[in-house]
């Protein structure tokens, strides 16, 4: 891509008309399934990209990649910042209560500048296969955004497989690569079981019973 700053710009702009165009529209939005707006949007395209670096990573046995699947990896990591940045904003001002501090400003700052980090050392096409684990991201905004669509054991489980399990695989079939990777997927791994345990002691025993 040869203006990335006008890649970024254009993708906040279409955050930010998504967000506004959706809240205009839906006049009953509470303000909660207003915060998940942006997550959705962002939680299925990243999906949808990390779908289709998983395919070419299966198929191909290996994280080569074409010129044209090289500008939409990039593309689609800029989109992904366009996301949190936008996100980081809109919960400072129009939704704060459901900023949380972890999941929300320091998750979004971390990745932010791992983002970076991928783009300038061109390693994208490995970082992007991880973006699988969005699946959960996905069944968690849309469950919240409509209370009908809601499923706990779904998103337990699929956050389990991809965000910790799967997280393990890539992390040690990519282990030669080096400490960059490292680096980058071991804090979150820790993180994501951090989060899965506090998802197991307050759902739990309801799931159970």
């Amino acid at each position: 891509l040869k203006n990335v700053n006008l890649k970024l710009g254009v993708d906040i702009l279409e955050f930010c008309i998504t967000y506004f165009l959706i809240s205009f529209l839906n006049e009953n939005l509470t303000l909660k399934q207003k915060s998940h707006i942006l997550g959705i949007k962002s939680s299925i395209t990243m999906t949808v990209v990390g779908i289709l670096f998983n395919y070419n990573f299966f198929v191909n046995t290996n994280v080569n990649v074409n010129d044209i699947l090289a500008n939409f990896g990039i593309s689609s990591i800029i989109f992904f910042n366009s996301y949190l940045l936008c996100d980081l904003f809109f919960g400072y001002v129009f939704y704060p209560k459901y900023m949380n501090l972890l999941s929300g400003y320091i998750h979004h700052i971390i990745y932010i500048f791992i983002n970076f980090i991928v783009l300038y050392t061109n390693n994208y096409n490995v970082y992007l296969i991880n973006m699988i684990s969005e699946i959960p991201t996905v069944i968690l905004n849309i469950g919240t955004y409509n209370n009908k669509y809601r499923s706990d054991i779904l998103f337990g489980t699929s956050f389990f497989f991809l965000r910790i399990v799967y997280h393990i695989y890539l992390m040690y079939y990519f282990k030669e690569i080096g400490y960059l990777l490292f680096f980058i997927s071991t804090p979150a791994l820790i993180l994501h079981i951090y989060w899965f345990a506090t998802w197991v002691k307050k759902y739990g025993s309801k799931l159970l019973n």
